[in-house]
């Protein structure tokens, strides 16, 4: 008799806890679930944060390598709305238009249904070019943070984004005259500033990554 009473207590506590057990162990689950994918996403705004930084920094060294290069050619920079700061010497020394400076009227006529002026030009041509170094630089970190570039090159980076924008993209768009109709020193003009962009691109975004890090910590992405 009293085997048969403690064991239907058992069998009732069994029931009892059995019916708590899923709400216990659930929760926790879907706990570090969210905790998780907050880290990922918090982890991945930081590096896209640190590559934007990059990519600005590298916009900004850019333009002083290629006005070096056009003085060194020619002695005397070309009348550009932004001046240096649009990094299109290149195309003006040889097409004398500026495809930064196009965005920014084909923006403008579609938003504003009007010309920009001189004044207003200067300053729109270099937001559409600082605009695209940060935004590309912001993409590449985010690349690299998600393990999908194993070899982290400011040279391969820079060399590929002057192959898919200069040669391929601007000519496509109608920005610029068609690649082969370029002289060599426009193309080695080009490169050489999208080198110089991917190389302090890729060494201001890691800085910035490691600011973030733990002391103990040695990897940089």
């Amino acid at each position: 008799m009293t085997s048969r009473i403690g064991s239907r207590r058992s069998d009732a506590a069994t029931i009892l806890v059995g019916s708590d057990r899923p709400a216990r162990d659930t929760a926790p689950r879907g706990r570090k679930a969210n905790r998780h994918g907050a880290f990922n996403t918090g982890r991945m705004l930081k590096a896209a944060g640190a590559g934007a930084i990059g990519g600005f920094a590298g916009t900004l060294a850019m333009n002083y390598v290629q006005r070096l290069w056009t003085l060194a050619a020619d002695r005397k920079p070309p009348e550009s709305a932004a001046d240096h700061h649009d990094a299109r010497d290149w195309q003006e020394r040889t097409e004398h238009r500026n495809s930064n400076e196009m965005a920014a009227q084909a923006f403008a006529r579609v938003v504003l249904r009007r010309h920009l002026t001189d004044r207003e030009l200067s300053v729109a041509a270099a937001v559409v070019h600082f605009s695209f170094g940060a935004a590309v630089g912001a993409f590449y970190g985010m690349l690299t943070e998600s393990k999908m570039v194993r070899r982290r090159s400011g040279v391969a980076f820079g060399s590929l984004l002057w192959l898919a924008a200069d040669e391929i993209a601007m000519p496509a768009m109608g920005l610029s005259d068609p690649t082969w109709c370029r002289p060599l020193e426009m193309h080695l003009q080009s490169w050489s500033a999208h080198l110089v962009y991917g190389v302090v691109a890729e060494h201001v975004r890691r800085g910035v990554r490691q600011l973030d890090r733990p002391a103990s910590a040695t990897v940089i992405p």
